[in-house]
């Protein structure tokens, strides 16, 4: 039985591969931010069309803008939870990291784009998400690339 054991270590650890950061794989410039929420049941419609108004609205002044380079929401396939994906996509880590310029640049645009609509209301969309949704996750990611792929 022992032989076994060894037989069994030796196949599973005994062969080594060392992969090289940069010459095997390389990490991307860009990052993308990720934010899983788990939005109970039967108020994901709901969501999805507050979200509309309040951080689609913000997310496309910033890539109108170029301070992202997109943005997407995607849901998941089944009625599982967490259920609602929201990602972010940065040229580079700095233009993830916060900038107070940034933010009131994006303010700026916000009002000369929606001046005319009731801010309170906007505003109560958002302190609504709190009693129908939490934050399951939320994370930064580069992406690897592997380099000769066989």
């Amino acid at each position: 039985m022992k032989q076994l054991y060894l037989i069994i270590f030796t196949m599973f650890f005994g062969i080594s591969v060392h992969a090289e950061p940069w010459v095997d794989w390389s990490v991307g410039e860009e990052v993308t931010e990720l934010t899983i929420m788990d939005v109970q049941s039967n108020y994901t419609d709901t969501y999805l069309t507050n979200l509309k108004t309040t951080l689609i609205r913000d997310l496309q002044i910033r890539k109108d803008l170029g301070l992202i380079l997109d943005y997407a929401v995607w849901v998941s396939h089944w009625l599982d939870h967490p259920n609602v994906y929201i990602t972010t996509f940065y040229a580079n880590a700095e233009a993830a990291a916060p900038n107070q310029a940034n933010d009131e640049l994006v303010a700026q645009e916000w009002e000369n784009r929606y001046s005319d609509e009731d801010e309170e209301a906007i505003q109560q969309l958002g302190f609504n998400y709190e009693e129908i949704r939490t934050v399951a996750d939320h994370t930064y990611l580069r992406r690897v690339t592997f380099h000769d792929i066989e």
